[in-house]
């Protein structure tokens, strides 16, 4: 509950309404239109920079296109010992079918996964517990059935079945990865804070991230507003925030 309040507080239409808000308030109570007015300008300013693509692609760009962590070469020798895949999310509420329960980041980890064992044949781990609406449905055993409908055979599957968060889903799998050579499969924004975290375990990391929220350009351009784009900044301000946690925690 508190990373969904956490997400939506830092959505920049979110702050924006905030800003709006504040603003009819103290035009309310302290009848002060010029500060009224400013919080209202600010919000409109806010609002539009960050629902322009390119505002969203130059906060995501050292997220996603970080060159610090070493990624998976199509034409590598190096077999991975494992293919460690993170957890994103199922919904376990509503009758719909199987394959719209998955989040489209789960869908790009697993499927992506699927095809790297096709690849390599090591074998894979998946963490996440009991962390979905339904707490008695585990995200890694969904997870492990999902691959297998894809042809990966379940003695190439190791669940760690635990972990709510990214922290504790590598504390999960850190006694298998430790000091081995591992694929990690997750969202390209998540790669620099999962890093950090294995660095400590094992040397011979190298990832394959997937679920881009970018296009990674740096040349500028400006388009109309997009909704888009601000699902894409707030993704963006919510792994900064996660970064600053960890790097005050560690």
């Amino acid at each position: 509950m508190f990373k969904a309040l956490v997400i939506e507080l830092i959505s920049p239409l979110q702050t924006s309404l905030f800003l709006v808000f504040m603003a009819a308030i103290a035009q309310r109570i302290l009848r002060n239109k010029r500060l009224a007015s400013t919080l209202v300008c600010i919000s409109l300013v806010w609002l539009l920079i960050w629902s322009q693509p390119y505002s969203a692609d130059l906060l995501l760009y050292p997220l996603e296109r970080n060159l610090e962590v070493k990624k998976h070469q199509h034409d590598s020798q190096e077999l991975p010992d494992f293919i460690f895949v993170l957890a994103c999310y199922y919904n376990t509420e509503g009758d719909v079918p199987e394959v719209s329960r998955w989040s489209s980041c789960s869908l790009q980890r697993l499927v992506q996964t699927a095809m790297l064992y096709k690849q390599t044949k090591s074998k894979i781990i998946i963490s996440g517990g009991y962390f979905l609406e339904n707490k008695d449905i585990s995200y890694s055993q969904k997870a492990e059935a999902f691959l297998m409908s894809l042809g990966v055979p379940q003695d190439k599957i190791i669940l760690t079945d635990e972990g709510t968060n990214t922290h504790e889903e590598i504390v999960s799998a850190s006694q298998l990865v430790m000091n081995k050579n591992v694929l990690v499969v997750t969202t390209a924004t998540h790669v620099r804070r999962v890093s950090n975290e294995l660095k400590h375990i094992t040397n011979h990391v190298v990832f394959f991230p997937v679920d881009y929220h970018s296009a990674g350009t740096l040349t500028p351009y400006l388009t109309m507003p997009s909704l888009a784009a601000l699902t894409a900044s707030r993704s963006a301000f919510y792994e900064y925030l996660a970064l600053v946690k960890q790097r005050a925690t560690q």
